[in-house]
């Protein structure tokens, strides 16, 4: 046993268990008004919707080239940053575990089908970035994946 100024503390490593809940997208409204043969030409971005979060949102923007989404970006939350020392093991298992199944990169597709996608909530972690809920005992941390970066938000208690 260590001691800390009279204090005395004892760190154990343990395996815990994590549960991996996809984070709620909501599509933009503005997606049934755009003009598809519009767009399809030349280079754009559309907003396609956002995940909903803890602490904010993050938005996921389609890259418009010639008719085909080439690329997903996503938006930076402010308040979200690197998960803290106790939480980067759990986080990284996490995001291991989520991978295999979500193929890790993002297909592109005409902007037609995107739309499509991103109205039924289709917009997953697996296209680059995205969003998901961390949860360990009763504590859930929103989490990113923006740029190659995961980025947490505060803890959220959920009870149940």
């Amino acid at each position: 046993m260590k001691s800390t100024g009279g204090e005395q503390t004892i760190t154990v490593n343990a395996d815990l268990e994590i549960t991996i809940k996809p984070a709620k997208f909501e599509p933009n409204i503005n997606l049934d008004h755009l003009d598809v043969s519009g767009i399809s030409k030349g280079r754009t971005k559309i907003e396609a919707g956002e995940f909903i979060g803890s602490c904010c949102s993050t938005k996921v923007y389609g890259i418009v080239e010639e008719g085909i989404v080439r690329k997903l970006e996503f938006s930076k939350c402010e308040a979200s940053k690197r998960p803290p020392k106790f939480l980067k093991a759990p986080v990284a298992k996490a995001m291991e575990a989520i991978k295999p199944a979500s193929g890790g990169s993002f297909e592109p597709m005409p902007v037609k089908k995107f739309i499509s996608h991103a109205r039924r909530g289709f917009i997953d972690i697996g296209g680059g970035g995205g969003c998901i809920y961390i949860c360990i005992f009763d504590f859930c941390y929103f989490c990113c994946v923006v740029d190659g970066d995961t980025l947490c938000g505060e803890a959220i208690v959920v009870k149940g």
